[in-house]
């Protein structure tokens, strides 16, 4: 099966690829085309379907396809053009399904277990943290932590929590003013509001709720921790300390915070998340260069990305 990054512009390819989704769009004079979201199991790109497309094709959403694709450039950019596609029953979806690095049902174990660490010096938030993950855990397990952007993948909600709380685990031993338990269960609640934003289908695909759209994964993961506190006996200060982590994990309001950081702790994970964000981008687009690239667009804020040779592995 012939991947995205071995493609090269000019050159046509028939290959297997699994169909995420299907959207119609209207050029600018007018004609009518689809923009099909396209997976080979390592990246997604979007390919240009300038067919008509029927309720018969419309099928093909959630399958693989078997396709015919030209690559080109517009605009300087690498274009895909979708010419034919045509389910394949004989293909295995789990294979084109981009999922985090690590299997979700050791990323939840490893979370539980950060819970228990984080037990030493925020007991009552570390057992209400468990039991809020023990709850959702049919979710975690496969929800993205985005609809596009970062981390945006089957398990990309427990990859990007899990790895910002080993990150603190060894900044806390540096930071020793922060308690280290407080900052453990920030990361791993900090974005607990996106399992109301969100919905994730099978395939890790993400769309917004109405909740999502009108109120944001903060508030929700707010309001969300106050629910669970119904059964547990938790220090007021604690708690608000807790929610002050997760309503300003953005940093700053025009970034969609409630408020900005005013505890050490909620410093640290609000850095946290924008570095492990990044840092997501970044081994995502180095995946995509060959040694001694640098990439063509911009990975972020306007940055080109270089994979020098010591990159390959």
């Amino acid at each position: 099966m012939v991947k995205f990054k071995e493609m090269k512009v000019g050159n046509e390819y028939v290959t297997n690829l699994l169909v995420t989704n299907i959207e119609e769009r209207t050029a600018r004079n007018g004609s009518i085309y689809c923009d099909i979201l396209l997976s080979d199991g390592e990246q997604t790109v979007i390919a240009k379907y300038f067919n008509s497309i029927n309720s018969k094709e419309l099928a093909v959403i959630g399958n693989v396809a078997e396709c015919t694709i030209n690559v080109n450039t517009f605009q300087s950019n690498v274009s895909y053009i979708l010419q034919y596609f045509e389910i394949n029953n004989n293909a295995n979806i789990a294979d084109f399904i981009i999922t985090a690095p690590i299997e979700s049902k050791k990323m939840f174990d490893m979370c539980i277990s950060l819970f228990n660490e984080a037990a030493e010096t925020a007991p009552a938030l570390a057992e209400l943290g468990e039991e809020i993950y023990e709850k959702n855990k049919e979710k975690l397990l496969r929800w993205s932590a985005a609809k596009s952007m970062h981390h945006n993948c089957y398990g990309g909600l427990l990859y990007h929590s899990l790895r910002m709380a080993l990150s603190a685990k060894r900044i806390c031993q540096i930071y020793t003013k922060a308690n280290r338990g407080l900052v453990i269960i920030g990361c791993l609640l900090h974005d607990i509001g996106k399992l109301k934003e969100l919905d994730t289908d099978i395939m890790g695909n993400a769309s917004y709720t109405v909740n999502g759209n009108l109120f944001g994964h903060l508030m929700l993961g707010v309001r969300m921790v106050e629910d669970y506190t119904k059964d547990f006996i938790i220090n007021s200060d604690e708690l608000e300390q807790l929610q002050h982590v997760i309503a300003s994990h953005h940093y700053n309001q025009e970034w969609g915070a409630i408020s900005q950081p005013k505890t050490i702790e909620a410093f640290i994970v609000a850095k946290l998340d924008d570095f492990d964000a990044k840092m997501y981008m970044i081994e995502k687009g180095l995946d995509e260069l060959e040694s001694g690239e640098i990439s063509e667009k911009p990975i972020y804020d306007g940055i080109r990305l270089y994979k020098p040779e010591r990159g390959d592995k």
